[in-house]
């Protein structure tokens, strides 16, 4: 077999197995992971929304569940999220807050992303990258479920979808959170 040949035929083993391995990897929608947060209270996340509506903390959200999401404008994940956390935020916002905090990204930047694709909820700054670093943030989208007295409910990694995340909130629901 010529070498040109030899490549080929060794590029289209790696294609397919490439193509194997992602098509059985579970889907990144609604992953949870292990995260120390689970069961304390949530790290403090506290500034002026960018998206309007003034001052936002952890603090003053207490008595409903908190969708903390880190997200960030150039995050292929993250943009097709977008809606999927519009949709739960409408259909839940009795119930829940989602509370964006962009990562590595500009603020003006962020807020611009969040009402573009029709994000209706707050988003804080984290202009130092320190609210990620306490949250165990290495890359976005990773977001968390905060119960209602303030205690780290999950995290999950990866895009999110809404019926996923109505799931996790009936299941935190039903166990008393």
């Amino acid at each position: 077999m010529s070498p040109i040949r030899l490549a080929a035929a060794g590029v289209a083993v790696a294609a397919v197995a490439l193509i194997a391995v992602f098509a059985s990897s579970p889907s990144a929608a609604n992953v949870q992971a292990e995260t120390p947060l689970i069961g304390k209270v949530a790290p403090t996340i506290s500034g002026g929304s960018l998206t309007g509506g003034g001052h936002v903390s952890m603090t003053s959200l207490r008595g409903r569940f908190v969708l903390v999401n880190f997200f960030a404008s150039w995050c292929g994940p993250c943009q097709a999220e977008a809606g999927q956390l519009d949709a739960f935020a409408e259909a839940n916002k009795s119930d829940v807050v989602v509370l964006g905090v962009p990562y590595q990204d500009q603020p003006s930047v962020a807020a611009r992303f969040v009402t573009q694709h029709g994000g209706d909820y707050p988003v804080v700054a984290d202009p130092t990258g320190m609210d990620a670093v306490h949250w165990g943030v290495r890359s976005p989208p990773t977001s968390f479920l905060v119960a209602p007295n303030g205690t780290v409910v999950t995290k999950l990694v990866g895009q999110v979808t809404a019926t996923g995340l109505d799931r996790l909130l009936a299941l935190a629901q039903t166990r008393g959170y």
